[in-house]
């Protein structure tokens, strides 16, 4: 299930480390914090970094938002997270028929270890310090690195030449009938979803079109 979604991942944030937010990266080059500061900071804000925050609907009820109207954000990320909720917990539950058979798969629970000590099991939530003026100041960017940011986020923001919607797999990851059912099931929900969001959107002033299942790939690195 995490394949596709993770594709590239590991070449990515290699890169990322040596010449993105490494010493004379273009972190340091982009924007007014010292890579020394740089790397302070990342380091707090994965320090306040819970699962909870994560998860959409915990993540929302949290900030206190839930009770806003007209938040397409969180009006069409709820209905992704629920249509990818129920795909998900369809496929585990057809590959794992008892909860003795999670209990025994040395691999899963290796891996949820590895998630919850490793990986987030420092994290205790403190707080960042007093911020001053003086800091925030400091912090702002000269024109020339307004330039470079301005230039690096069109970059990213260009479309990949090969896109992979959400939901749909180029790689036969899947190969049991009743697998490829519940993946012909869900693409159809995400059609579903789309449609409804493009049916909203014609009543607003300007398109919120980024939760669309559509333009929603299915890694972050393809």
């Amino acid at each position: 299930l995490l394949a596709p979604h993770v594709k590239y991942t590991m070449y990515i944030n290699t890169n990322a480390r040596l010449k993105l937010i490494g010493d004379g990266g273009s972190i340091s080059q982009m924007f007014g914090v010292k890579e020394d500061h740089f790397h302070l900071l990342c380091s707090k804000a994965f320090q306040m970094l819970t699962y909870r925050s994560l998860c959409l609907p915990e993540n929302l009820e949290d900030r206190g938002v839930t009770e806003l109207r007209g938040y397409c954000y969180m009006d069409d990320g709820l209905r992704l997270w629920e249509a990818i909720h129920e795909f998900v917990t369809r496929i585990v539950m057809y590959y794992y028929k008892t909860e003795c058979e999670i209990k025994d798969d040395p691999e899963l629970q290796a891996w949820i270890k590895d998630l919850t000590e490793v990986g987030l099991g420092d994290n205790d939530n403190k707080g960042t310090g007093i911020v001053t003026m003086e800091h925030i100041m400091e912090s702002l960017p000269s024109l020339h690195q307004s330039c470079l940011q301005m230039a690096i986020l069109w970059i990213l923001n260009q479309k990949p030449c090969e896109m992979t919607k959400l939901g749909y797999y180029k790689e036969k990851y899947f190969t049991e009938e009743k697998v490829q059912t519940i993946i012909g099931q869900f693409q159809e929900e995400l059609k579903k979803i789309d449609s409804a969001i493009r049916e909203y959107d014609e009543n607003l002033v300007l398109n919120y079109e980024y939760m669309r299942p559509e333009n929603i790939e299915n890694s972050i690195t393809t």
